[in-house]
């Protein structure tokens, strides 16, 4: 039997708790907030090209905010680039990056719709904008198709020059111009592989200088990047322009070859359609790379000739010959790059005519002149430890003064680091020089630099990372040379 009393406390507890003043509690919600609050404007894009803008979603409520997206894009040229969040925590927030890849040149828009669960905000729809654009281009442009010198006298030379301008975009390359036709033109300032930036122009001068009062012809082809126009052809003229057949030559150019070394230059195949035989050969080298000091032409008045290539880069070379009658050909050129077969290919030149520079390659943890791990003039072939030997470095060129080049290159190297100094051995007079250093890795140039020094010194010029195969520069600043000469193994 329940006791009375215990029904009466009973009673008297819940008549307490209903008593005093009444009590109320907040309802925790999520709270959004987007910024750019209404939507995103793209910068414009290349067509068939991917852009990016960002969207920032937070959640500055006290409860899981939960989101669903809906994309509309007639054009299907707006997407995101990861799939955006479906719950974002309290006080997080989340970007969401948005791709515009146009299909043409055309302006495009579209929208996004986020809804969710913040009891306080209608749904958020952004509008989406964004303008495809056309690729930067260059755009070869030359006024004036003929050049046209007049009447001029036996013996005396007339000078005229037109300008090649980009009216593009981008910047214009220049290939290798090649002037065909009568000998009696040439080409007094040539701006083959020249660059010319957008809005820009280019002088070219040429010179007409008549062999007879017959008449001269030619003409003039520019090579170019333009992709519309990748050939522009000048005509030539003198003294009315004449019909007069002229030499031709002819060179079998190979192309491209690997310094320090030759390559073989053919002229054989030039000819003359008047039969005005022998012909005479005149080789000229008119472009070298600029940190070419050594570079020649074997035999510059044979059929045949070997191009010298002490440094990587550009070189061209240039034929001109004449008949029996003296009548000159147009000159035809033949452009030779010079690329590395090496993975590692360094070079050190400089800008005075006696003073003795050299270039080290020294492998991983190795100091200034150790025996094996500097390559440098009294180290030239170290061995390095490979089995095959492809990863030994060489000193292919040491200049014991003036200008260089020197060059250390590596067939195949193996993972590691690869430390380039330049040590200033001897002035002979010429103190202070500037010092340059190009590094080719693969094939390209990775880098180029210069520092003045003078007797002692020594450049700590960077470090290079492989199997990486990039560059990184050391800024310490010069320092004396501990020693002269290398280490005892």
């Amino acid at each position: 039997m329940r006791h009375p009393f215990s029904v009466i406390s009973l009673a008297l507890v819940l008549a307490a708790c209903g008593s005093g003043p009444e009590t109320s509690f907040s309802d925790i919600n999520p709270e959004i907030a987007v910024a750019p609050p209404d939507g995103l404007v793209f910068l414009p894009v290349i067509k068939d090209e991917m852009g990016f803008a960002d969207l920032y979603v937070n959640n500055v409520g006290d409860a899981p905010l939960d989101l669903t997206w809906t994309l509309q894009d007639d054009e299907g040229v707006f997407g995101f680039e990861e799939e955006p969040p479906t719950q974002i925590g309290r006080d997080e927030s989340e970007l969401v990056r948005v791709t515009f890849t146009p299909k043409n040149f055309l302006d495009y828009s579209g929208s996004i719709t986020i809804e969710h669960n913040d009891p306080d905000v209608e749904a958020i729809d952004l509008q989406l904008l964004g303008t495809g654009v056309d690729s930067p281009k260059p755009d070869i442009c030359v006024d004036d198709l003929v050049v046209d010198f007049g009447v001029v006298p036996q013996g005396d030379t007339e000078i005229l020059f037109f300008e090649i301008g980009n009216c593009g975009s981008a910047p214009l390359e220049l290939g290798t111009l090649d002037l065909n036709g009568s000998g009696a033109f040439a080409i007094e300032s040539n701006p083959t592989l020249s660059t010319i930036a957008p809005d820009n122009e280019l002088p070219v001068i040429l010179t007409y200088s008549p062999y007879s009062d017959a008449g001269d012809n030619g003409t003039l082809i520019i090579p170019s990047d333009d992709p519309d126009e990748p050939e522009v052809v000048l005509t030539l003229l003198g003294n009315g322009g004449g019909d007069l057949e002229y030499p031709e030559a002819v060179v079998d150019c190979p192309g491209i070859g690997n310094p320090p070394g030759f390559v073989a230059l053919d002229g054989s195949e030039s000819f003359d359609p008047s039969e005005l035989y022998p012909l005479e050969y005149d080789w000229t080298l008119i472009a070298v790379p600029p940190f070419s000091n050594e570079a020649r032409l074997t035999d510059p008045s044979g059929e045949r000739t070997d191009l010298y290539m002490d440094a990587a880069g550009d070189y061209v070379a240039q034929l001109v010959v004449y008949n029996s009658a003296g009548i000159p050909s147009a000159p035809a050129m033949c452009p030779v790059f010079a690329m590395p077969a090496d993975a590692i290919h360094v070079e050190l030149t400089w800008d005075t005519p006696s003073a003795d520079l050299d270039l080290h390659l020294i492998e991983n943890d190795g100091e200034l002149f150790e025996v094996p791990s500097d390559c440098t003039w009294c180290n030239r072939t170290p061995d390095w430890g490979s089995p095959s030997g492809n990863d030994d470095p060489r000193l292919d060129l040491d200049d014991l003064g003036g200008f260089g080049p020197e060059n250390i290159n590596v067939f195949e190297p193996e993972d590691g680091r690869y430390h380039v100094k330049v040590h200033y051995y001897d002035d002979n007079g010429d103190f202070a020089v500037q010092a340059s250093v190009k590094v080719w890795l693969n094939g390209a140039v990775e880098w180029t630099g210069s520092k003045v020094m003078t007797r002692n010194q020594v450049w700590d010029v960077g470090q290079i990372n492989w199997p990486e195969s990039t560059f990184a520069p050391d800024p310490a600043p010069l320092r004396d040379a501990p020693t002269r000469t290398c280490f005892t193994p």
